[in-house]
């Protein structure tokens, strides 16, 4: 579908809702992803520099591992997207089961690693402990 002055407007108008419904769920996210920060910063704010510290140096693994399983959903994205275009409604359903599987799947085991390794990443850092 190729969006012209010469278009229907009315498909136009479907064709910007359809890409507004694939782009607000990563806008979302992203944005999600941001206020968990300010969130984490304000707890322990009040706890003193070295736990504003530690929010602070952990931000990084956070975004890094999530960036994994964003780049996963956004891969799937442009599927559905491509098979929405060409019409396949049925691919399109398919991949979003898939890949809602895989980011359940591998943000589970992310997260269980973390759990086992949270007290080792900051180590590993080469911050100090308190």
């Amino acid at each position: 579908m190729n969006i012209s002055l010469n278009t229907d407007p009315r498909q136009r108008r479907r064709l910007r809702r359809m890409v507004l419904s694939l782009a607000l769920p990563i806008l979302a996210e992203n944005l999600l992803l941001s206020m968990m920060e300010y969130v984490d910063t304000a707890m322990v704010g009040s706890l003193g520099p070295n736990a504003t510290a530690s929010v602070a140096c952990t931000t990084p693994v956070i975004w890094l591992l999530n960036s994994v399983v964003m780049a996963l959903a956004i891969g799937a994205t442009v599927v559905v997207a491509q098979s929405i275009g060409a019409g396949n409604y049925q691919k399109a359903q398919k991949v979003s089961a898939q890949a809602f599987l895989m980011v359940l799947i591998l943000g589970t085991a992310i997260s269980g690693t973390l759990l086992l390794l949270c007290r080792k990443i900051p180590v590993l850092m080469g911050l100090a402990p308190e």
